[in-house]
């Protein structure tokens, strides 16, 4: 039977939002429009480079009789060559095909060394007009003459062009500016917006660059100046640069050249340049803190040192350089699309360049400062990272797995508190602490109450104690409101935890004026040496949703002395909106496999999560009838036999670990 074949060469073209298009990009830029803005018109500049020469970039904020325009023009490069393509002449681009490059929307490119060329980051420029306008001319190696003007629209982002004669003519019309008459690119955004015009006035703008493009400008590859009515302002090296390349009365320095990171699978790629520098008491500015990534010459994000004081974190800085093979390496699909603000750690070679920073900021830690991070110190942090990454994960997926509904009628009581964690023989725990609403927990409304919640005390020693009990609220690190501070309380040896009265808070807007995030402490502390004995705490966001709502909460512990559970990844206990909590088992084999790196760490208690997640559907209230309630499973399939049950279960778990690793 043959097939039959449409013609869909005179079909009509399929309407897009265009606005929503340049909105929806500009919103992936986490520093703002001006900052991907200068970002992204110097990277195209690059693109097209002549590399004999450092590309020069200036950046105009006009205002004339016309309106208000802001130009970014490069020169020292090659400009927008190439024919101006219709829509099938795409198929077949070619590489020097710049000009169509820039008009099309998604068309990838061979050249090892361009680290966009989607043609996404003009919707970028189109972002930063308040008309969605812009235009753009071009003057090539040949001396021939182009504008082009482009508007995006809710249907449509329509282009026009002009060559040669007929296009010197209509800068001058439509924006009171001159054609370009050096060889390279302009592109003249209309009608920038504020955001952008207040960033360039108030410097922020040459700011940003000085950040982005410190390592260019300090190997003279690029000179960038930025000019409005009242300055002219070339960019400079910002004055940590450059690094000494020998320690100093007031900086230590560390530097490697032309070394080598090596990946599982035996693969090497070439570390050209790591420098990285310690200035006590130097106030590094935030944006330089830690290890700068440079990638194709440009900032992309940075490293910082973990598991140290904030003093010394705060005045470290440095960067790192890769060698061709690595950058064109990197340039392939490791770098996050449509931005290039960070590379996709998960991947092989991004982890090995991130573990290389890190071993190499421990060294310079433990030689140069005198610090040194204890192993368990760095695990603790290993295993808090990676848990809030896996519940980030977790509840991108919690209305798929509905675990904050509450359909069922008739409550069951939740099952007994677990034992004090077996690590600890004197401590406290929290008992009944319910949030007044658990569909928006943790999130809690001014004038909202939680009531008598209790605090355990345990002491699973001999030892008699006299102790201390502070109950407290938290406002960043500002003491707010305490709850309960009594002293002299006997921590005698007990058969079960004893409880220390009941409490109740009222979240009144007079005491808890500032809508973020508190934390509830609770401290016992020994009377006779004041130390701590144990601590605990409890985020709560008051007026504000927090980053994201936590399903229940996951407590580390250890099930080596634990009679029956000692093999057992996890357990439970209480149900969903009352006292979930979920015990993973740091002692288990398949912890200890993944306990050094964060990553395979941040994927096994996803999956640990996600079974303890099935564990708490499977134990929701009865429905109203009292039969049992296994949403979103299937309950006919739940109650009909083992193989049907597994079946189930397992397909649930597939389906949401699927989109998991697709997504990462």
């Amino acid at each position: 039977m043959s097939e039959v074949k449409l013609d869909f060469s005179k079909g009509r073209h399929r309407p897009a939002d265009y606005v929503s298009i340049c909105t929806t990009i500009a919103d992936n830029y986490p520093l703002g429009i001006p900052h991907g803005a200068q970002k992204d018109a110097i990277q195209n500049a690059f693109h097209t480079a002549n590399k004999t020469v450092p590309v020069e970039f200036t950046f105009e904020l006009v205002k004339n009789k016309k309106g208000t325009f802001f130009t970014m023009t490069d020169s020292n490069t090659n400009g927008l060559t190439g024919k101006v393509l219709g829509t099938e002449e795409y198929e077949t681009l070619e590489e020097s095909d710049h000009w169509a490059r820039f008009e099309g929307f998604g068309f990838t490119t061979s050249n090892q060394d361009a680290i966009g060329a989607r043609g996404q980051g003009k919707f970028v420029f189109l972002a930063a007009s308040a008309d969605y306008s812009m235009y753009y001319d071009s003057l090539r190696e040949d001396d021939t003459y182009r504008l082009g003007a482009t508007r995006a629209t809710k249907t449509d982002c329509p282009m026009l062009h002009w060559d040669e004669e007929d296009g010197r003519g209509e800068p001058k019309e439509l924006t009171g500016l001159e054609p370009l008459s050096k060889l390279g690119t302009r592109i003249i955004i209309v009608n920038p917006i504020k955001e952008l015009c207040d960033e360039i006035e108030n410097g922020n703008f040459i700011t940003a660059i000085e950040e982005t493009w410190f390592r260019a400008i300090e190997k003279e590859r690029v000179k960038i100046r930025v000019k409005t009515s009242d300055y002219d302002k070339v960019a400079k090296i910002p004055k940590l640069f450059p690094i000494p390349s020998k320690d100093t009365d007031k900086i230590k320095v560390w530097i490697k050249n032309n070394d080598e990171i090596k990946l599982l699978s035996g693969e090497r790629f070439k570390i050209k340049h790591l420098q990285i520098a310690y200035k006590k008491g130097g106030e590094i500015p935030e944006q330089f803190r830690g290890v700068t990534i440079i990638h194709n010459n440009m900032k992309i994000t940075s490293i910082n040192m973990e598991g140290v004081p904030l003093d010394i974190t705060d005045n470290i800085y440095g960067f790192i350089e890769f060698d061709r093979d690595l950058d064109r390496e990197l340039r392939k699909n490791y770098n996050q699309n449509p931005n290039h603000y960070d590379l996709i750690w998960r991947r092989a070679v991004p982890k090995a360049i991130k573990e290389y920073i890190k071993e190499e900021l421990r060294e310079f830690g433990y030689k140069k400062i005198g610090i040194g991070i204890d192993p368990r110190e760095r695990r603790k942090q290993i295993r808090s990272s990676a848990e809030i990454d896996a519940l980030r994960y977790l509840s991108k997926y919690a209305k798929d797995l509905d675990l904050f509904g509450r359909k069922g009628g008739i409550v069951k009581p939740p099952p007994p508190s677990p034992l004090p964690p077996s690590n600890k023989l004197i401590g406290i725990m929290l008992h009944n602490f319910n949030f007044p609403d658990p569909e928006i927990a943790p999130r809690i409304n001014w004038e909202e109450e939680i009531k008598d919640f209790e605090v355990r005390i345990f002491n699973k020693t001999n030892e008699h104690l006299k102790g201390r009990l502070r109950i407290f609220m938290l406002f960043g690190d500002r003491e707010i409101n305490i709850l309960h501070d009594e002293k002299n309380i006997d921590i005698t040896p007990y058969l079960k935890p004893k409880s220390i009265g009941t409490f109740s808070i009222i979240f009144s807007k007079s005491v808890f004026p500032d809508p973020g995030e508190y934390r509830l402490k609770i401290r016992l502390i020994n009377e006779v040496n004041n130390l701590e004995i144990d601590s605990l705490s409890k985020i709560l966001w008051i007026e504000k949703d927090p980053e994201f709502r936590l399903p229940f909460e996951t407590h580390p512990d250890d099930f080596t002395n634990k009679e029956g559970i000692e093999k057992r990844q996890w357990i439970t206990t209480g149900i969903l909106g009352e006292e979930p909590i979920l015990y993973y088992n740091i002692m288990h084999s398949c912890y200890k496999q993944v306990e050094e790196d964060k990553e395979l760490q941040t994927d096994y208690l996803f999956e640990i999560f996600l079974e303890g997640s099935i564990d708490f559907i499977l134990n929701r209230p009865d429905k109203e009838d009292g039969t049992p309630d296994y949403h979103p499973l299937d309950s006919s399939k739940i109650l009909k036999d083992p193989k049907d049950a597994y079946f189930e279960i397992s397909g649930k778990m597939a389906e949401i670990k699927s989109k998991y690793y697709e997504e990462i």
